[in-house]
């Protein structure tokens, strides 16, 4: 096989990168895999996942049986992880280990060697079934290096450190694995051929994405990956991008295509069960088509504090370079829910995603357009409403909410009258979002050089900034979106109700006592992230120490 060589950026290096990176404001160590018992009669898929996060602990553990059509899962968050959750020091045995609640995660690696490892995790699922699953786990051969180098910089700061401005990550794809598995009072001898990603550092603002892990019987192993937008549509393409670790051990990183195939919805959300994946690449002598396949549809991970995500034990086969090959696989799905606008009458998670004030040409001077979003957050769950204003002068305005009358389908907005705008991504001139259609009965053209931005990119932890209370620790926002603020008491409570605006980064509360709070959130330049309070009609500032931290 024809390859061509290029250069490895050192960025990660092993075992040393194996341990834990204090600096790194998130860092997990992620197994997953197939094992069967040793009759080969039975089938499981697992999952371990042990994060710290910028404010947080998660934890994510599960056991798929196959044979029984069985997910039995755990999905858990704390405020904090312990500072000695995983071992820094090199000096010192490898060792990760974090517990909340029920569930427990301990890695370690007994003969001084962080690739050849212990992996024990215990947890009880809601109905109280208690599961365990314990394996040894050695890496043969190389890592694959994620994008080809295991380095991808996040943000263009050069005053940052490398931990702050840059993604690191790397798996070992080939670990030889053996243990047992525990479901309620049965122990099942397994092994098998597992995965483990290693990833920390920077990472950008939370999105959705799907990621489909790959095990050829032919000793290739790839990641394929792709942001989404929008919900999936079944026979459409999407572009992605793979790391394949070749034959030679050389990790290279290329264009491929991820066709979803067909979905099944569970609890309002369309996962698809079936991907096509290919890849056409001349560079590496890349040509393959490969089926990804669930071994079972619900393989879904749920925590009322976070949005639902889909992680589960897959099959493949199909074609690497004219030679049929079968393997291993793993899918995993962050996507948007499916949200029927006709049944609810509010939002279309589509629309909400084009908010922003949108300058109109074809009509008189100042017309304009407006998608308005308003996220309310509380604890009956999250809420999303669209409101659509316009104006054809610039004075006289028409404002509705998206409801049944409208509809938005393939970036296309359609009003209760017929009048169809089209919205399309762009970032040219700094455009970021620009529409053409009718509006009114005209024909117009508009763009938007607003970025709608969610909460969760105002993380931090804000001080108030001049005043008689200099200093003091006002608000904090998390990683999750939860809102914390220090109302009379000085103390921080969190905010149990808020609306968020994305477009105006404009977020709104109460006090428990009644008392109105509309805070403005922005950029700080060297002071970090910022924030105007207003109570009352008065304005206080704060600041957050450093960007999302």
């Amino acid at each position: 096989m024809k390859t061509k060589q290029k250069i490895q950026v050192p960025a990660i290096q092993l075992p040393k990168d194996q341990y834990a990176h204090v600096e790194a404001s998130t860092e997990w160590w992620w197994h997953i895999g197939t094992l069967q018992d040793k009759f080969g009669k039975r089938k499981f898929g697992f999952e371990v996942n042990a994060t710290r996060m910028e404010t947080y602990g998660l934890i994510q553990i599960s056991v798929a049986d196959i044979n029984a059509k069985k997910h039995y899962e755990c999905y858990e968050f704390n405020a904090s992880c312990p500072t000695d959750w995983a071992e820094s020091d090199l000096s010192k045995p490898w060792s990760v280990n974090l517990a909340i609640d029920e569930a427990t995660i301990s890695m370690n690696a007994p003969q001084n060697d962080p690739t050849n490892m212990n992996v024990r995790a215990t947890f009880q699922t809601k109905d109280g079934t208690a599961c365990t699953i314990d394996i040894q786990v050695n890496q043969v051969g190389p890592p694959l290096l994620v994008w080809g180098t295991g380095i991808k910089e996040v943000y263009k700061n050069e005053k940052l450190p490398p931990l702050k401005k840059n993604n690191y990550y790397y798996s070992l794809t080939n670990l030889v694995a053996s243990g047992t598995i525990i479901i309620g009072d049965e122990i099942v001898e397994v092994e098998g051929t597992t995965w483990m990603d290693h990833e920390y550092g920077a990472f950008p603002a939370s999105t959705k994405w799907i990621l489909q892990d790959v095990q050829l019987e032919n000793g290739i192993q790839l990641s394929n990956y792709a942001l989404v937008e929008g919900p999936l549509i079944a026979g459409q393409a999407i572009d992605s991008h793979a790391t394949v670790l070749l034959e030679d051990g050389t990790s290279v990183y290329v264009p491929t295509k991820v066709t979803p195939l067909h979905s099944k919805s569970l609890d309002g959300f369309d996962y698809f069960m079936e991907f096509s994946l290919a890849i056409e690449n001349k560079e590496f002598d890349i040509h393959t088509t490969l089926n990804i396949v669930t071994l079972m549809d619900d393989q879904v991970f749920t925590n009322a504090l976070s949005a639902p995500i889909y992680e589960g034990v897959a099959s493949c086969s199909g074609t690497y370079n004219g030679t049929a090959v079968q393997g291993a696989a793993w899918i995993e799905q962050n996507i948007k829910k499916n949200v029927n606008s006709k049944s609810l009458g509010v939002a279309n998670p589509d629309l909400s995603s084009y908010t922003g004030y949108y300058i109109l040409e074809g009509a008189e001077e100042g017309a304009f357009l407006t998608i308005d979003t308003n996220q309310t957050a509380g604890l009956s769950g999250d809420e999303t409403g669209v409101t659509i204003s316009y104006s054809m002068d610039g004075e006289k305005s028409v404002t509705d909410d998206f409801g049944p009358t409208y509809s938005f389908e393939f970036s296309t907005l359609t009003f209760p009258n017929g009048d169809t705008l089209k919205f399309d991504r762009g970032f040219d001139n700094g455009v970021l979002t620009s529409v053409s259609g009718k509006l009114a009965g005209t024909n117009v053209i508009g763009s938007n050089a607003f970025n709608p931005v969610s909460l969760q990119n105002f993380a931090g932890d804000y001080y108030l900034s001049g005043g008689p209370n200099d200093g003091d620790l006002v608000l904090s926002v998390n990683s999750l979106g939860e809102v914390f603020y220090a109302f009379s008491s000085g103390k921080l409570s969190k905010v149990q109700k808020y609306t968020y605006n994305p477009a105006m980064y404009v977020l709104q509360f109460k006090s428990p006592e009644g008392t109105g709070y509309i805070l403005m959130l922005g950029t700080g330049g060297a002071l970090g992230l910022a924030c105007s309070i207003i109570e009352d009609g008065q304005a206080t500032y704060a600041f957050s120490c450093t960007p999302s931290v």
